[in-house]
C-alpha cells in the first residue's frame, strides 16, 4: 500500500501527463514543482560525516499531514506572489500566480 506521499505523487503524475497531452505549460510547471516538492521532503538527510551514501537509501515516509503542509505552504508562496504582483501593478503575473493557486487548491483536502 502507498503512503500518503506515493499516492499525492501519482496524483500528480497523472495530472501532469494530462496537462502536458494539453499544452498547458503553466499546469505543467505547478504540477512538476508541487512534485519536486514532495520529492524533496522525502529525501532522507545526509549527515556532515557521512558523505554520499555508496548504496540506494530509501525515503522517508511522509503521512497525509506532511503532504498537506507541503502542498499548504506552496498554497500559500503562490498566494504571496500573486498579491505581491497586484500590489505591484502587475496583472499578469499577479493572474498567473493566482492561478497557480487554483491549481494548488485543488489537492488540499480542506480547499481555501
Amino acid at each position: 500500500m502507498p503512503d500518503a506521499a506515493e499516492a499525492m505523487r501519482q496524483k500528480l503524475q497523472t495530472d501532469l501527463r494530462v496537462a502536458l497531452k494539453g499544452r498547458q505549460a503553466l499546469d505543467v510547471s505547478v504540477l512538476r514543482g508541487l512534485i519536486a516538492a514532495i520529492d524533496n521532503a522525502g529525501a532522507v538527510p545526509l549527515t556532515a560525516k557521512s558523505g554520499p551514501p555508496q548504496h540506494e537509501v530509501e525515503r522517508r515516509h511522509l503521512d497525509s499531514s506532511e503532504v498537506q503542509a507541503i502542498l499548504r505552504r506552496e498554497y500559500e508562496t503562490h498566494q504571496a506572489a500573486a498579491n505581491e504582483f497586484a500590489r505591484l501593478g502587475r496583472s499578469v503575473e499577479s493572474e498567473q500566480a493566482n492561478y497557480a493557486t487554483a491549481i494548488v487548491s485543488r489537492y488540499l483536502s480542506s480547499p481555501r
